[in-house]
């Protein structure tokens, strides 16, 4: 699937490519983690005349400091439109280009439209290893997927125990995954978030589950989560979910994204299972408030291999990592698929249908 990012650049001026053209970007999402990470990929080349063509060198990219800035960046500018086919970014920021005070005239009339109300979302962050290896990273390639134009997404670091003291006006919220169990009885800040998760779903607030926030979700509120039997430490790469899945009026049976070794083997009362796997039995299960997956819709081939990449206490990475690629030839990469079905269930309510 191709997608287009744009660019409106400022810093005193407008900068252009030339006179009527901004800034922008074609990518597929078997190679960009969407649309914050292109962009940042875009800005990277406009600062450091620096282009980025493969797999490998895009991991490389992301240990890269001047890299993380410019996603730093991306992630705080505005969204001034979204759609199944392109995100305009107001990006603040100076690059070599056509300095101008004149937009051209479509992207000033979206400058110009009427403003509507700020709509509240929360992403809960699990990952402790997050400011080692995954600061921004970790908010680009959710909000990636779900951040749209008029919304306000605050991050809270879990794992810190910071929560939220607020949800009156929570629209949504997004539990990430995480390379903690949460049978792991050592962590201190498991407790707070089920504690947390069981309010969440008292209010009745809609709620996303990836990987980690799945298993948490089920553990929270009746269900069971254990590890995995099998042979290798996890399972990692790309796999076929076994149902049918109807998204936006077709029948779709999409590959996902996985790194797990943990599973959800009981869910708890009024969600039902939507999805399966052949290595895993519950590999998503939903009600009306909830949406809860075993896979990382925010994950493409370039994270998958990013995060065994960063992981210092990895044995055997390069196994894995050979595994990871051995899984990308089969199938196809079916995000922009994934994505819509999260973003729908997010924005609109709006359950699976499965067969």
């Amino acid at each position: 699937m191709e997608r287009q990012i744009i660019l409106l650049l400022r810093q005193d001026q407008w900068i252009l490519k030339d006179e009527n053209t901004p800034y922008s970007l074609k990518y597929k999402t078997d190679f960009d983690a969407y649309d914050h990470m292109a962009a940042a990929r875009l800005l990277y080349y406009l600062i450091h005349k620096i282009e980025v063509n493969t797999l490998d060198e895009y991991v490389g990219l992301l240990f890269k400091k001047e890299y993380l800035e410019l996603l730093k960046v991306i992630n705080e500018s505005p969204i001034i439109e979204t759609n199944w086919e392109r995100r305009v970014f107001l990006v603040n920021i100076n690059v070599d280009g056509h300095k101008t005070n004149q937009l051209p005239e479509e992207y000033q009339n979206l400058l110009n439209q009427p403003q509507k109300p700020v709509k509240k979302y929360i992403l809960l962050i699990t990952e402790p290893e997050y400011h080692l290896c995954w600061h921004d990273i970790m908010e680009a390639i959710h909000f990636g997927i779900y951040k749209q134009e008029n919304e306000q997404w605050i991050t809270h670091l879990v794992f810190e125990n910071d929560f939220p003291q607020q949800l009156d006006d929570i629209s949504g919220i997004v539990v990430t995954g995480s390379s903690s169990s949460v049978y792991d009885k050592t962590l201190t800040w498991i407790e707070p978030l089920m504690n947390f998760l069981k309010l969440v779903s008292e209010l009745k607030i809609r709620t996303i589950g990836i990987c980690f926030g799945y298993q948490v979700m089920a553990e929270s509120l009746g269900g069971k989560a254990q590890k995995m039997k099998q042979e290798l430490q996890f399972n990692v790469g790309r796999v076929q979910i076994k149902n049918h899945l109807i998204i936006s009026g077709k029948d779709y049976q999409p590959y996902v994204y996985i790194l797990h070794g943990d599973e959800v083997t009981e869910t708890y009362q009024n969600v039902g299972v939507c999805m399966s796997a052949d290595h895993c039995k519950i590999y998503g299960y939903q009600n009306e408030y909830q949406l809860c997956v075993q896979f990382h819709p925010e994950f493409n081939p370039l994270i998958v291999i990013y995060a065994l990449a960063a992981d210092e206490q990895l044995k055997n990475k390069e196994e894995f990592i050979q595994l990871a690629k051995d899984s990308f030839q089969k199938g196809q990469d079916d995000s922009y698929i994934v994505w819509r079905m999260m973003l729908e269930f997010l924005k609109e309510g709006k359950m699976i249908e499965f067969k």
